[in-house]
């Protein structure tokens, strides 16, 4: 069995066992005595026969044959029976004495408990931005721990709602000083961080009688910041189009063809040219030029068109140059005539 799937119960539980013997007894032994008895036996045979049938419609108990995953606590006069601490829990087909014994059904299924948060990013010479996300918690009933679910409201959504306010206030904790970005790329770490607090401590303080399986954490950078950072590196490169030399523009056309490259490559979303590694430039010069890349896809422009256009932007910077309305909305280039 893997290690989050949940435990599939059997019905064989001892006293549940003995209880059906105890009521088969019943039914066989007033079934024979109807049988091969007369005058008075043969009325008790028969009554017998009944009372054990009774028994046996009344106590039966069926817990969702297509739920194998579906636990059954077996009470006494409503209070969960225990033996050595732990209840009596079942699975599948079961009989019990009626109107003594009960079931309280528990779904043991995995389930996902969605949690979303706002988190206001940056820190110290940092832009505070907020960014939306969520949480997302796969949890299921601890079948080590059933008592605690039970008294806990025996009530997944009801039950996982109590662990809202500490796992956010966590998340906070976790990514305070982070950027924007960073927090983006955090999901891994978020995730880890968040599994211990709430195995380790959370778990301790609140007995909800529930089992962490897998914790997931997920911040998307909002399209509106991926634009406003692409116009702010796009004023960048204009500004240092003004002033600087000829290998200057070659790096700002190559810094150019890189950020159109990226969108693209859903490794990099999220980033833009400043944010990625050396390693990572050259995937990315890697993607563009091979056989098959996303220059041959025409996705990006040949390396002269983003050198020409940086140029360009110097020129018109310089008052060398500027631009004039074309046919049907085009653009082009015009020199200044001198004064």
């Amino acid at each position: 069995m893997n290690a989050t799937e949940a435990p599939k119960l059997s019905p064989f539980h001892p006293l549940i066992v003995a209880i059906e013997i105890f009521m088969a007894t019943i039914i066989m032994s007033g079934l024979t005595t109807t049988i091969l008895s007369h005058g008075m036996f043969r009325l008790f045979g028969g009554s017998l026969f009944v009372f054990g049938g009774f028994l046996a419609a009344f106590g039966y108990n069926s817990l969702s044959p297509s739920k194998p995953r579906q636990a059954g606590m077996v009470t006494f006069l409503d209070t969960a029976i225990t033996i050595g601490g732990q209840p009596v829990v079942v699975g599948g087909v079961v009989f019990v004495v009626p109107y003594l014994m009960g079931i309280i059904t528990i779904d043991m299924d995995n389930q996902e408990h969605k949690i979303p948060i706002e988190v206001i990013t940056g820190g110290a010479g940092k832009a505070k931005v907020p960014i939306k996300g969520d949480i997302r918690l796969i949890l299921r009933p601890d079948e080590d721990d059933l008592l605690d679910y039970n008294q806990a409201g025996n009530s997944f959504a009801k039950i996982a709602e109590q662990l809202d306010g500490p796992v956010i206030e966590e998340t906070k904790d976790i990514v305070k000083g982070m950027d924007d970005l960073e927090v983006s790329q955090a999901g891994n770490l978020i995730s880890q961080k968040l599994e211990e607090k709430i195995s380790n401590d959370l778990f301790k303080q609140k007995k909800l009688g529930l089992k962490l399986l897998i914790v997931r954490s997920d911040f998307p950078r909002p399209d509106e910041i991926k634009k406003k950072m692409r116009a702010v590196r796009e004023e960048e490169y204009e500004r240092l189009a003004e002033t600087k030399d000829s290998g200057t523009i070659t790096k700002i056309a190559r810094q150019m063809q890189r950020e159109d490259a990226i969108q693209y490559l859903p490794a990099f979303d999220g980033k833009g040219v400043e944010d990625l590694t050396d390693a990572e430039i050259k995937v990315v010069d890697n993607e563009i030029s091979k056989a098959g890349g996303l220059l041959e896809q025409k996705k990006v422009f040949p390396f002269e068109h983003y050198r020409e256009k940086a140029e360009r932007r110097r020129l018109i910077r310089d008052g060398k140059v500027q631009v004039v309305e074309g046919v049907q909305g085009s653009f082009a280039l015009s020199t200044v005539p001198p004064k």
